[in-house]
């Protein structure tokens, strides 16, 4: 006999629509009939926590984690949730309990990496390093969520050179710290200058660093003078990783929806064309949250998105090498994809990493200040890193909201002015040094920071994941174009659009952080007040939602 979906099942599909109050009613029946529905609880949590909820949630999860010890949903929610609460070493635990009995859980190998991305150091708490070893080869798993904790690691290590967990480092993240770069350019250049007769372990890892890093490690006089009559592997420690033929050739059959007009746009081209940013090899496997979910969850349940959010059309503006774009196009399940950049390059790079994962995405070649004639509509918009890099960010923004449709969503990305000090004290260090942008020039301007007192202005940039490799640097240090933003001239460029304001994107604790300062709401003068409070809190970037008029 066919009964029909139960409360519970009833009560998560409220949850998905954001009719809360329904949710949490079903949710009600159906524990009054048996309170031991465990998936129900975990229903319950995650209704707390788009209610804006999330230390509720813990206080109950935590009650029935210790009644059900063995409950692998119910503690994998835990530290789900104690990681949006910014709870990093508590959820460490969660995740680690669960993957000493189901190694396989791919949902507690990303929640484990992202605490650790978090907190490196909190690798040397974990009850059981393999957990970070294992999961470095995981494919749902990006290792650059886990560089720092393996270099934590590396750095309690006897014997750094000969451990393991460097070799599985160097094949395959980018290194992301001084001290450990120096200790290996320096081994780098004992092989080089006094080469074995046979190439060390070592010296394949080193090979492999240094196509991922772009070959941006100094390079000695003396090695140069070495590597002419070198074997083979010597200088395999020195090759970067170049573009190839068949990448380019891609590219040219990228369609064409624009020109490029001269000035800034073609400079712009000209840098990613040589230098396609970012570089990456991996995406991290989330659990599927729908863009309408997402936005709920950002806005502590505040906001109710339009029906069509729940498969959107969207749009990436920018796109690059397809990072962002695949990654929502996993993440949120759109509609539609599609994507357009000014560099052919990057556009492939996008192009063959998508047909790898499978994604199936529509990509133009254009130039986003020459986009008035494109007759498309989309239900959101990502443009994140573009329009600061534009003469005029403005004018820019207004051509994408012409593409928006009316209540469609919008995700902007902008430097903020605030978080970039040391950036922008960097960059007026390599302008006074003189040095171009090219592979040696990056190089110098590379060893003369690393170089610099910990207390100069400038020294912090060394601390940036993009400072490690060549492209990341030159995008950080030697861009043609860069604009600054603060969260008063973001609040009048809204108001000026009439666009109202909806959310940052960041990650739980700092939301958790402004709840806790400011209460519910999303306010732009608190979220400048907590920019002072907490000068790096943006430093990535501003990312935040927005919402075009209904009319």
């Amino acid at each position: 006999m066919c009964t029909g979906p139960s409360p519970s099942d009833e009560a998560a599909r409220c949850t998905e629509q954001g009719r809360f109050a329904e949710a949490a009613e079903l949710y009600r029946r159906a524990l009054a009939v048996d309170p031991e529905q465990l998936h129900a609880w975990v229903g319950v949590a995650w209704l707390l926590c788009l209610q804006g909820n999330a230390a509720a949630a813990v206080q109950r999860l935590s009650g029935l984690v210790a009644q059900h010890p063995d409950s692998v949903p119910l503690r994998a929610t835990l530290g789900d949730i104690q990681y949006e609460l910014g709870h990093y070493l508590a959820a460490q635990e969660c995740y680690e309990h669960v993957l000493d009995g189901y190694p396989e859980h791919l949902g507690c190998r990303l929640g484990l990496a992202r605490c650790l991305s978090r907190r490196p150091l909190l690798a040397l708490r974990l009850r059981s390093p393999r957990h970070l070893v294992e999961s470095l080869a995981v494919e749902g798993v990006d290792p650059e969520l886990l560089t720092l904790g393996a270099v934590a690691l590396l750095w309690d290590s006897p014997s750094l050179l000969e451990d393991p967990l460097l070799l599985t480092v160097l094949d395959r993240a980018i290194l992301t710290d001084l001290r450990l770069e120096r200790a290996l350019t320096q081994a780098r250049r004992e092989l080089c200058l006094a080469p074995p007769r046979d190439a060390p372990e070592l010296a394949r890892g080193l090979a492999e660093q240094c196509r991922l890093n772009e070959c941006a490690w100094p390079v000695s006089p003396e090695e140069e003078a070495r590597l002419a009559g070198a074997p083979e592997w010597v200088r395999a420690m020195y090759d970067p990783e170049v573009v190839s033929p068949e990448l380019l050739e891609r590219g040219r059959r990228i369609p064409t929806l624009t020109p490029i007009s001269a000035g800034t746009s073609t400079e712009v081209r000209g840098l990613y064309e040589a230098n396609p940013y970012p570089r990456w090899r991996r995406l991290s496997c989330g659990a599927l949250l729908d863009l309408d979910q997402n936005l709920r969850l950002l806005t502590g349940g505040e906001w109710d998105p339009p029906d069509f959010l729940t498969r959107p059309r969207l749009l990436v503006a920018g796109c690059g090498t397809g990072r962002d774009l695949l990654n929502a196009a996993r993440t949120w399940r759109p509609a539609t994809v599609t994507g357009f950049d000014l560099s052919r390059t990057s556009l492939a790079y996008a192009q063959q990493m998508a047909e790898g994962l499978g994604v199936e995405v529509e990509l133009y070649h254009a130039d986003l200040t020459q986009l008035d004639g494109w007759e498309r509509q989309f239900d959101a918009i990502v443009c994140t890193g573009v329009l600061h890099h534009l003469e005029d960010p403005l004018a820019g923004w207004r051509r994408l909201l012409q593409l928006l449709r009316p209540g469609g969503v919008m995700l902007v990305g902008l430097y903020s002015e605030t978080a970039r000090r040391a950036i922008v004290a960097a960059q007026a260090e390599v302008r006074r040094m003189g040095v171009p942008p090219t592979p040696a020039g990056i190089r110098a301007a590379r060893a003369y920071l690393g170089r610099l007192p910990q207390d100069h202005p400038a020294y912090g940039c060394t601390a940036l994941r993009d400072f490690y490799y060549l492209s990341g640097c030159r995008d950080m240090l030697f861009h043609v174009r860069e604009h600054r933003f603060t969260v008063p001239r973001i609040a009048a460029a809204l108001d000026e659009l009439g666009l109202s304001f909806l959310a940052f994107e960041t990650d739980g604790a700092v939301r958790h952080l402004y709840r806790t300062l400011f209460g519910a709401g999303t306010s732009l003068a608190c979220w400048e007040k907590l920019e002072q409070l907490y000068p790096e809190t943006f430093l990535g970037m501003y990312q935040f939602w927005c919402q075009k008029g209904d009319r």
